[in-house]
């Protein structure tokens, strides 16, 4: 992919796909520094999404302008565990809102409020390594198996880094969907905003491929979405943009800054 923008870069930013819409929390890898914030501000070409869409871009040869679509912001522990987090959707308000994380041994506490003025608190169970307890990992923390009452998803790790996700149906063991992982090996990975839930893969992944099989009827053909990422990085050579077009055919393109204050 290749792009320009006439713009001065922003200092940071990460892409929250709306697991954002579940809790973040306990004790992550060692990052290349001990992070107070850290700050994803995701930008789109779609309407539906950026109401308000001034900056020029141009990527592909094509003259583009994006907007803000969601904000999310993360503040950490002295044991880099996040603490309290706001997120916010410009095209999806109910999605708005700031949560809290309160950590004691065998459980995490995570309170959350709306800008309605609504409130609810929910609990999770951890293990003796502050993981939520319900989820298997590997000797090395990572999660490898998760299930549901419908679903059950597997990983795949190699070399430190998650290269496959697949999730069958419990009904019928049926594929549902399968995720594959390429890396830059070079570079290092983003902050672990939930690291509840085991390790992140070591390394920046710079492509995602999606197998869809939910709509497939006898012999199964799955849809597949691709995803390429590219970057740009600051003086210390973290991301600080990461450039997307969706691989869904619309034409889309999303663009993720990443901001980071580390803890004097």
């Amino acid at each position: 992919m290749k792009l320009s923008t006439p713009v001065a870069l922003l200092t940071a930013s990460f892409l929250i796909c709306l697991d954002a819409c579940k809790p973040h929390l306990p004790a992550q890898e060692s990052p290349p520094c001990a992070l107070l914030n850290f700050r994803v501000i995701n930008k789109t070409t779609d309407p539906l999404l950026a109401n308000v869409r001034e900056e020029p871009l141009v990527i592909d040869g094509k003259s583009l302008k994006v907007g803000e679509s969601t904000r999310a912001t993360f503040t950490f522990d002295s044991q880099n565990r996040p603490i309290s987090s706001t997120f916010t959707a410009y095209g999806y308000s109910d999605y708005n809102r700031s949560e809290t994380f309160d950590y004691s041994p065998a459980k995490l506490t995570v309170k959350t409020s709306y800008p309605s003025g609504g409130a609810s608190e929910a609990t999770f169970p951890l293990n003796d390594k502050g993981l939520v307890a319900d989820v298997k990992y590997n000797a090395d923390g990572f999660a490898v198996e998760e299930n549901t009452d419908s679903y059950r998803t597997t990983t795949t790790i190699e070399n430190g880094n998650i290269v496959r996700r697949e999730t069958r149906k419990v009904a019928d063991n049926s594929l549902f969907s399968v995720v594959r992982y390429e890396y830059d090996l070079n570079r290092q990975n983003l902050p672990n905003v939930a690291p509840h839930k085991g390790k992140n893969s070591r390394n920046l992944p710079i492509k995602e491929t999606y197998l869809s099989y939910s709509g497939a009827t006898g012999t199964p053909v799955p849809t597949t979405t691709v995803y390429d990422y590219s970057y740009l990085f600051d003086s210390n050579g973290r991301p600080s943009r990461r450039y997307n077009k969706l691989g869904d055919g619309t034409g889309t393109y999303e663009v993720s800054e990443y901001e980071y204050i580390c803890r004097q």
